[in-house]
């Protein structure tokens, strides 16, 4: 009968064969992305405020950088398997997955601030809708608190409400600031259920 240590021995190298074949396919796929990044954010500083893709300008040469990294550690791990290095095999590929996960992780945040961007400049309205059912949600929630609100909890959803009036400005004239405006109204939507989450922390020792 074959020991447990055995088993988990031939899983393992089961394993490494496999992630060998989909990390080479994980690279290209990678690779491949890269150049579209580029051009997204072209686009974004083209077509938005430049600050909209500021904190995501590192992304293409950290993604080459990862990719190159990537690249070495499976040809180790390639040698390794060869020479019946199961472990160093695996540990080399653990390496290149690691940099292949940072690389996918900042192309993803480009495209996702791609689209964002898109569909508020589809659908402006989606945004401060959203804002405006946090709030509401929040001063239903304090006004219904035993003793009703604190005078700080008004004054701060009058405040969050003042920004919401003012959000569409940011829309307005030749050049809408549309990255701007997402900020402000995710901002205010996150302002609002930390005055709900403060309220529930004052009024939990009553509950």
């Amino acid at each position: 009968m074959q020991s447990a240590a055995a088993a988990a021995y031939f899983a393992m190298v089961d394993d490494t064969r496999k992630r060998l074949l989909s990390t080479a396919t994980r690279m290209d796929a990678v690779g491949q992305r890269i150049p579209l990044a580029v051009q997204s954010l072209s686009d974004l500083r083209r077509r938005f405020a430049r600050g909209c893709s500021a904190d995501l300008e590192y992304v293409p040469d950290d993604a080459r950088e990862g990719l190159d990294v990537a690249k070495s550690a499976l040809v180790t791990a390639e040698r390794s398997a060869k020479r019946g290095a199961w472990e160093d095999a695996a540990t080399a590929l653990l390496n290149a997955r690691r940099r292949l996960d940072a690389a996918e992780a900042g192309l993803r945040a480009v495209d996702t601030r791609a689209r964002e961007l898109a569909d508020v400049v589809a659908h402006p309205k989606q945004g401060a809708d959203r804002a405006w059912f946090q709030v509401r949600d929040a001063q239903k929630f304090v006004l219904a608190a035993p003793g009703g609100a604190r005078p700080e909890e008004v004054r701060q959803l009058d405040a969050l409400v003042a920004r919401l009036e003012a959000a569409p400005s940011m829309l307005a004239g030749v050049h809408p600031d549309y990255w701007a405006y997402l900020q402000e109204t995710r901002t205010i939507s996150t302002e609002a259920d930390k005055v709900i989450e403060r309220a529930r922390q004052r009024l939990s020792p009553a509950r």
